[in-house]
């Protein structure tokens, strides 16, 4: 009979040749957890969510640009990898990076964060900005972070739009927690020019220990 194995080749073969046949070429990289615990699972979907929204996404345009003559010889493209940073069994974090091609100069670049505890119930936490970072301390932050994007992007920023806290907060797009420091990155052209992508920054621990909830001063020393 078939093995397990030849059938997963079977439909990577057949997944491969649908995109193809309709000039769109599929790269999977995002990590995926063995454990079957409920907590390991829904994170193993978290994970995939926003892959597979740009998977049809981008079928669909493929489909659309072979009926036309001039974008026809178009290969589009969508990747996904994951950068695990931590792992362990109270704490994982991880950042996907995603590109998507659909015609035009270049591609498009977006990066999305998982900063996610494990509860003693055997439940999870996505900790959101906020679950980090005292509200109370947002001016403090935003002053850090603009030294930040400064420091490392000079000339290459485009901070017209950025006129308050709140713009600076609404243009990140996500975190994540590293054993060095909270890297943070930003929607694309938000902050600064395309060439700078999603314009990471990391930020050292100990240059925000006061604006960081207690709880999660605790975690990071265990890191």
């Amino acid at each position: 009979g078939l093995s397990m194995k030849n059938l997963t080749y079977i439909i990577l073969a057949l997944s491969l040749f649908a995109c193809t046949k309709s000039n769109c070429t599929i790269t999977d990289e995002i990590f995926a957890f063995k454990e079957d615990s409920a907590a390991h699972q829904t994170i193993n979907e978290m994970l995939r969510k926003k892959f597979v929204e740009l998977k049809t996404k981008i079928a669909t345009e493929a489909a659309e640009a072979k009926r036309d003559p001039e974008t026809a010889h178009l290969q589009y493209e969508v990747a996904a990898e994951t950068k695990v940073y931590v792992n362990t069994p109270k704490f994982f974090s991880a950042r996907n990076d995603y590109y998507t091609y659909t015609g035009g100069a270049h591609g498009d670049s977006m990066s999305e964060g998982f900063n996610i505890v494990f509860n003693d119930d055997g439940t999870i936490t996505r900790l959101s900005l906020f679950d980090v970072i005292d509200v109370n301390k947002t001016a403090e932050f935003v002053k850090l972070v603009l030294k930040k994007l400064k420091s490392k992007y000079g000339k290459m920023l485009a901070l017209d739009d950025i006129k308050t806290n709140t713009d600076l907060l609404n243009a990140i797009d996500g975190f994540v927690l590293r054993k060095d420091g909270m890297e943070i990155f930003f929607k694309k052209y938000s902050v600064a020019c395309g060439a700078c992508s999603t314009a990471p920054i990391l930020i050292e621990y100990n240059a925000i220990p006061k604006l960081m909830h207690i709880n999660i001063d605790i975690l990071i020393h265990e890191l």
